[in-house]
């Protein structure tokens, strides 16, 4: 056998070595880093983490229904006052409706987890000097969490229909017949509260994409929620000093897995909360297109 030969085989057995080498370390790193982060990460799971994300996603489903049921709400009645303030007898009523525009731009602007902290420390004097019920602030808490993220995009949504509303959307909506009979004011004010549905019915395109956005605003805004007051279902179900892993929602679960640096504990609760709001989304602009998106020109289903 020749030397080169030998030094052939020689260098043959080390480029096999070091392509063994090189897939074990492969293997090991998507072992120790990729794989966690997979999907499957969801397997890693136990009982009370789904416990704890059952409690988060039922507060988030309550978050969006009020924050987005009530921005809609202020804003027919905001947007009322927009339309009804053209004489100037009734300048106090736009001047009403901007101030109340304006704080609601503010509580938006604000970081949520000051005005979280603000309103816990306000609902929590009023449970220890005026004996209000603990559910009422777990309520109060998960109002102003979903009013301010997104209640806020509903209701802005609504409002801008109407400021920003052209001449032929103001002389169709005032034109249309709107049945009813009332006392004078009452039926003035029935009045405008259908023509701001109707000047929302011109860009409902964009108001069902709030209504898509106001629940990912929801989920989000529930997890800072739990982050900023990990003991914030204890008002729901008191636990007389015990402290159970799952009754703080994700939030706290992320929290403590943070300190231990188990990101697959994390991943997978990240993945279920994605593949939450994909199911609820998809409910969600189901029901839209039947409601209203089918009846869009350019509309296409989802």
């Amino acid at each position: 056998m020749s030397i080169k030969v030998t030094l052939r085989r020689i260098l043959l057995w080390g480029l096999a070595l070091w392509v063994l080498r090189a897939v074990d370390d492969a293997t090991s790193f998507g072992k120790t880093w990729l794989f966690p982060l997979l999907p499957s990460a969801i397997l890693s799971l136990t009982v009370d983490h789904f416990r704890a994300l059952g409690a988060t996603f039922l507060a988030s489903l309550a978050a969006w229904v009020i924050g987005a049921g009530g921005g809609y709400v202020i804003a027919l009645f905001v947007g009322a006052g927009r339309l009804g303030a053209q004489a100037p007898r009734h300048r106090f009523h736009l001047s009403l409706s901007e101030h109340f525009d304006r704080f609601f731009d503010w509580l938006y602007v604000i970081p949520l987890v000051l005005t979280l902290a603000m309103s816990y420390a306000v609902s929590m004097k009023l449970f220890l000097d005026y004996g209000m019920p603990k559910w009422l602030v777990s309520m109060a808490m998960v109002s102003v969490t979903g009013l301010a993220l997104a209640g806020y995009t509903v209701y802005k949504c609504v409002v801008t229909a109407v400021v920003f509303a052209g001449d032929e959307h103001l002389f169709l909506a005032e034109s249309l017949f709107i049945p009813g009979r009332a006392l004078r004011v009452l039926r003035r004010a029935r009045v405008r509260l259908v023509q701001v549905r109707r000047l929302r019915d011109f860009d409902i395109a964009v108001f069902a994409e709030a209504l898509r956005r106001a629940f990912h605003l929801a989920v989000v805004s529930i997890v800072i929620l739990e982050t900023v007051t990990p003991a914030f279902y204890e008002l729901v179900l008191p636990q007389g000093g015990v402290d159970k892993p799952w009754l703080g929602g994700v939030g706290k679960v992320v929290l403590r897995a943070q300190q231990t640096s188990n990101f697959e504990l994390i991943a997978g609760c990240i993945w279920c909360v994605l593949f939450f709001d994909w199911i609820v989304v998809s409910i969600i602009d189901a029901t839209l297109w039947r409601r209203w998106l089918r009846f869009q020109r350019k509309g296409v289903r989802p």
